[in-house]
């Protein structure tokens, strides 16, 4: 007899498939979530696919359950950040990006789009530290 998918199998699945097959991909995340509602890195994945397909406030669930599920996530915060960008939630953008950038300093896009949104907000010497910061942490990264 042949043993049950278990929810790493249906996430490696849907790693295998993200490129080639998108919507079979998060059908297959779903599945991994279905028989473990905590697996971070499948909430993490289908967020992403949801995100990229245009479904951004579908997308804010996986990202905030990956959270849940693993607090020092600083890619699912991050994703929450863009998401919540893409949302013209800035202010909750600015606490995404915030964390994630409290989990894990070196992340240049975080900075980046932190500059984006405090110049957005005229809120000049605060873009300035982030841009320095994002062509520092490129500069530094091989």
């Amino acid at each position: 007899k042949t043993p049950e998918p278990t929810a790493d199998t249906w996430y490696e699945t849907g790693c295998d498939l993200a490129q080639t097959n998108p919507e079979q991909a998060r059908d297959a995340y779903r599945r991994a979530l279905a028989l473990d509602p905590h697996h971070p890195d499948a909430h993490v994945n289908l967020g992403r696919l949801l995100h990229e397909a245009g479904h951004i406030v579908a997308a804010r669930e996986p990202y905030s359950a990956a959270l849940t599920a693993r607090p020092r996530d600083a890619t699912a915060a991050f994703n929450l950040g863009v998401c919540f960008q893409d949302l013209n939630r800035p202010l909750d953008a600015v606490r995404a990006y915030l964390r994630s950038l409290d989990l894990d300093p070196a992340q240049p896009d975080a900075h980046y789009n932190l500059a984006q949104i405090y110049q957005a907000q005229g809120k000049w010497a605060r873009a300035g530290h982030h841009e320095q910061e994002a062509e520092r942490l490129q500069h530094a990264s091989p």
